[in-house]
């Protein structure tokens, strides 16, 4: 009877002890798969962004500004602004049969509409100026892994000012992106146009009159991609521009070609023309901060939709 009572013992012990096994081999997947899951998780999910409406306008604020024959930001006094938005619309979405490496060609078109308005004195002659306004360009990310594509900008009949540190005789400029071992290579090009309404002035009847305008930016996005490619998103920074805005871009600018002119005449290059560059190469995520030193950007920063949303070309 004790050899007996011993092996049903040993038997319930084997038991809950093979149940417990089960149980931690149960926990221990479930915990590796959550954790899998969420290493796998594709960014805009794990960074929460939301992917808005592609056939709604949307809208940030701008500050025009005005420029001399030399194209030089210049006040003029006796003027008022208005304050106004541009408005961004995406529509005409098409994509290609697969070319004979697997790719597939990708096109969008945006409108940025910017109405112009001002008051200014009647009676006062004023300097030669034009104006113009500071647009914000929306770009292409990637869906999976959040990375930003480069992309090369060309200006159509030279209508629109592009202020790039790094101009390229590049058809388009390229990314590679990894997703579940997986390499993608994506081609990013925007050719932009712009068009004036047309001054439209009248008298106040006080001694001023309001001037009104109104300009429309085409651009056109094409995106060069493999045809099982499926993460193209776009974004648009909300905040609104300013004439400082172009300031910083222009002083920016002006500081990394002297940066590289010296590095020309001297052979060596400084610690602020390596950052320049690093910065100009490096492949940033959509919330990284673009400045060293300062916070990740929020996930309602941009306005973000899906490429293939877009409203298709008829």
């Amino acid at each position: 009877m004790k050899k007996n009572n011993k092996k049903k013992n040993k038997t319930i012990i084997f038991i809950i002890l093979g149940l417990f096994l089960i149980v931690f081999l149960v926990i221990l997947f479930l915990l590796l798969k959550g954790n899998l899951t969420n290493r796998l998780k594709p960014y805009v999910k794990e960074k929460d962004i939301e992917i808005l409406p592609a056939d709604e306008k949307y809208s940030i604020s701008v500050e025009p500004y005005f420029k001399d024959k030399n194209k030089n930001v210049i006040d003029v006094e006796g003027i008022t602004w208005s304050k106004t938005t541009s408005t961004y619309r995406f529509y005409d979405y098409s994509v290609t049969k697969p070319d004979s490496d697997g790719y597939v060609t990708h096109t969008f078109m945006v409108d940025i509409t910017t109405p112009i308005k001002y008051v200014e004195e009647s009676n006062r002659t004023y300097p030669y100026h034009t104006y113009a306004t500071f647009f914000r360009q929306p770009s292409i990310f990637d869906y999976y892994t959040g990375t930003v594509f480069k992309e090369i900008h060309v200006s159509k009949s030279n209508t629109v000012n592009y202020y790039d540190t790094k101009p390229t005789d590049e058809d388009m400029a390229f990314t590679e992106v990894s997703w579940k071992d997986k390499t993608y290579r994506i081609g990013v090009k925007a050719e932009s146009s712009m068009k004036w309404d047309g001054i439209n002035k009248t008298d106040n009847g006080d001694g001023t009159r309001t001037v009104k305008d109104k300009t429309i930016i085409f651009i056109e996005i094409t995106i060069y991609a493999p045809k099982d490619y499926d993460g193209l998103m776009v974004f648009l920074n909300k905040k609104g521009t300013s004439k400082q805005d172009l300031f910083d871009q222009i002083e920016y600018n002006k500081k990394y070609n002297e940066l590289l002119k010296e590095y020309n005449e001297t052979g060596k290059k400084s610690e602020e023309l390596k950052e320049i560059e690093e910065r100009n190469t490096k492949n940033f995520k959509l919330l990284d901060s673009r400045v060293k030193g300062e916070p990740e950007l929020k996930n309602d920063t941009f306005y973000v939709l899906r490429v293939s949303d877009i409203k298709p070309k008829k």
